[in-house]
Formats: C-alpha cells, sequence, structure tokens
C-alpha cells in the first residue's frame, strides 16, 4: 500500500481503496458501490493536479493511483474502453513516479489483461510480460510476489502461439 498515506485525512480514503483493489475486493462490490467510489477517486485525482501546495511530495505517485483505480472500476463496471484510457494516462507519467513505483507493474497487469479481454494476445503478452519482468529495473517492490502470481495466471490464458 501507499507509503506515504500520512497527511490530509481526505486522503486516507485512497489507501483504503487501494487496498480493496490490492486484495481483490473491488470486483466483488455491487455496482452501486463501485459507483460511489469514484466520486472520492476523482476528487483526490483533482486535488493531484490542481491543489498546491500538495499534502505531500509525492502528487505524481497519488495521480497514477487515481488514474489505475479509476481504471480497474471503468473495467469491473464494463467500461473497457475508459479503462484503457485511464491506464494509458497513467503510464505516460511513469517516470514522474517518486516512491510508489509498484504501481506501474499493476498498471501494465491491468493493461495486459484489459487486451485478453479485447483479444489483442501480442499486446497482452507485452504488458504482462514487461509487469513480470518490472523486478528487474528496480530491486524489489511492495507486493511483488502477489502481482507475479496473477501475472502468471493472466499469462497462461494467452494462446500458446502468439
Amino acid at each position: 500500500v501507499s507509503t506515504q498515506s500520512t497527511g490530509n485525512e481526505k486522503f486516507l480514503c485512497l489507501p483504503a481503496i487501494e487496498l480493496l483493489y490490492v486484495w481483490r475486493f473491488l470486483p466483488l462490490m455491487s455496482e452501486e458501490s463501485l459507483n460511489s467510489v469514484i466520486p472520492i477517486i476523482e476528487e483526490a485525482l483533482e486535488e493531484c493536479e490542481n491543489v498546491q501546495p500538495y499534502h505531500t511530495d509525492y502528487p505524481a505517485d497519488d495521480a497514477f493511483l487515481c488514474h489505475l483505480l479509476l481504471a480497474v472500476i471503468s473495467n469491473e463496471l464494463g467500461n473497457t474502453t475508459h479503462a484503457l484510457s485511464l491506464l494509458r494516462t497513467a503510464l505516460q507519467t511513469e517516470d514522474q513516479i517518486g516512491l510508489d513505483h509498484f504501481y506501474i507493474p499493476y498498471a501494465h497487469y491491468e493493461l495486459g489483461c484489459l487486451y485478453i479481454k479485447l483479444l489483442d494476445f501480442s499486446q497482452a503478452r507485452a504488458h504482462l510480460n514487461y509487469a513480470k519482468d518490472f523486478s528487474n529495473k528496480v530491486k524489489s517492490y511492495s507486493l511483488e510476489n502477489r502481482l507475479l502470481f496473477r501475472i502468471h495466471s493472466a499469462l497462461s490464458e494467452l494462446p500458446a502461439i502468439q
């Protein structure tokens, strides 16, 4: 979970939603519950982008997390196109992540899973392999083994010849 969750009490909602994501509770939530979380994340995203001074030294990390969470929720609600757009937006800023680098492989994992859903297996494989090999780029990251298990499961869904 985000290492920078102290500070503004309003932002304590974001780490809570992040926990729901990491432990795979978002797919279990009702459509109504998922829709009720969206405004909380959107408000946090707006603050990341517009409030100065920001409550931490890492607004890009929080913005990336907001885009990732919104993408996962959009996908759960059946809006794959919007989820793809949100993940691409997040990944355009991956070089700005200052502290929570583990968001990057999670975003590539989610993007890979979306491409599986869209039957674009070459893109799916590319993003899943990027996520899998991310630990070669950084020493280690939070919940790495948990994500690697998900990645290997997703890769096993791909056709053998691609």
